[in-house]
């Protein structure tokens, strides 16, 4: 007996659907809308994929005001320490030591794979490990590494 796909949908997890939305969106421009420029549209991009599976999230253009929002909205997000897929990574903007100009914000994937918006192309892409991550944005860049799981 096979099971029913709508059914296993309907029961999902949000942190699931934004996983499966995440990866549909692989290869596509996430932001559109084009508010923040391509090479600095990843809290776009990322609220983009979130109000597609939680309508009420609003779009945020930087990592500065998208982390507030998850801090702020107990409700739909809590902290963790677990890189599950769907969850979120966000390294924000001015709060390193300079060496990196422009935190980020990407989705776990699989394997500890972490997809975000590509700035040179403006494409959503799984272009990072969680070693990669560390390695660009809190060892090179001081930046801290928080983990959000949209739970609402």
């Amino acid at each position: 007996e096979s099971e029913d796909p709508d059914l296993l949908t309907a029961l999902a997890t949000t942190r699931e659907k934004l996983y499966e939305a995440a990866v549909k969106a692989i290869g596509t421009e996430i932001s559109p809308r084009d508010v923040a420029p391509d090479e600095l549209a990843c809290a776009e991009g990322v609220s983009m994929l979130l109000r597609s599976v939680e309508p009420t999230v609003p779009i945020k253009i930087s990592t500065v005001e998208l982390k507030k929002y998850f801090d702020k909205t107990k409700t739909l997000f809590k902290a963790t320490l677990t890189p599950l897929p769907g969850n979120i990574v966000i390294s924000v903007t001015g709060s390193g030591n300079g060496k990196i100009r422009n935190g980020h914000v990407g989705i776990f994937g699989d394997k500890e794979n972490i997809m975000s918006n590509d700035s040179g192309t403006g494409l959503w892409k799984q272009n990072y490990s969680i070693s990669t991550w560390v390695q660009r944005y809190k060892t090179t860049g001081g930046m801290a590494v928080h983990y959000y799981e949209l739970t609402g």
